[in-house]
């Protein structure tokens, strides 16, 4: 797992995940599940925000809702 060091200090960061809304100030977006797994995997998170739903996949279906299982 990598991590943000600055001076021997890990840097958090406040994940914001949403496919349509605008991202908060003080927040790194991610607008898909895999770009919010990339985030996890990569970095200290001291904030994360999921959106209820994330929208549809490319053939239009309707993506799942609900609790995230991850």
């Amino acid at each position: 797992m990598k991590h943000i060091v600055e001076k021997g200090i890990t840097i958090m960061i406040n994940v914001y995940v949403d496919d349509l809304r605008d991202c908060p100030i003080g927040f790194v977006v991610a607008r898909t599940f895999q770009e919010a797994i990339h985030l996890l995997e990569t970095h200290e998170v001291d904030i994360l925000s999921l959106d209820h739903d994330l929208g549809e996949d490319l053939q239009g279906n309707l993506l799942p809702t609900g609790k995230a299982h991850y």
